[in-house]
């Protein structure tokens, strides 16, 4: 079984977005997926998950508590500072998570203010706009990719995925 740390969580809110974090003064993308808002089952509290399409990785993790402050920055997008832990430790960062639309933008803020006003009292139940899970699905790996301790040296060295080179596996065309 693959576990992804959600387990113990209800989806308050779920919906597409992009993530943009501020470096060096320019906004770089961070990152395309579903972003979620958690609570845990157990004490109540709340956090921001995002993970990015197709790699699933976590592009974003953070407490929601009241002091978390969302500010609009235009009509589908929204500002704020958090206390990230996506990258395996705390990093404070400023963000900015777009949507597609107003309407989506505003449910979004919408669930976090619901979220942080309910917040304390254990399981509050799902949204009808959380992810949909099905209880019989299950990730099942079939494969690994594999490259040589050489290749992924030589891959890092020119500034490409650690795994660049598993294509040297696959059979000829």
């Amino acid at each position: 079984d693959v576990r992804t740390g959600e387990e113990d969580e209800s989806v308050l809110y779920c919906h597409r977005a992009k993530l943009f974090r501020i470096v060096g003064g320019e906004w770089k993308e961070r990152g395309l997926g579903d972003v979620k808002i958690l609570q845990r089952k157990d004490n109540g509290k709340l956090r921001v998950v995002m993970r990015r399409e197709q790699v699933l990785k976590i592009c974003l993790n953070h407490h929601l508590t009241k002091e978390t402050e969302y500010i609009p920055k235009d009509e589908k997008s929204w500002l704020f500072h958090a206390a990230d832990f996506s990258e395996g430790e705390i990093a404070h960062e400023q963000f900015c998570i777009r949507f597609k639309n107003l309407e989506v933008a505003q449910d979004f803020r919408k669930a976090v203010t619901d979220a942080v006003n309910n917040a304390g009292g254990g399981d509050k139940g799902t949204k009808d706009n959380a992810c949909e899970e099905d209880a019989d699905d299950e990730v099942v790996i079939i494969s690994e990719t594999k490259v040589t301790p050489e290749e992924e040296r030589e891959a890092t060295k020119l500034g490409l995925p650690p795994k660049f080179f598993s294509y040297r596996q696959l059979p000829d065309c």
